[in-house]
């Protein structure tokens, strides 16, 4: 995998987890709910 590839992959990662631990830290309410 090129430069370009390797840097798009490693900001994916960067944006997806905390939006991992944020679905993870929400009630399992109605509002909560995804």
């Amino acid at each position: 995998m090129d430069q370009r590839g390797e840097d798009l992959e490693d900001r994916l990662l960067d944006f997806a987890a905390p939006i991992g631990k944020l679905v993870d830290a929400l009630r399992d309410t109605r509002q909560g709910c995804v």
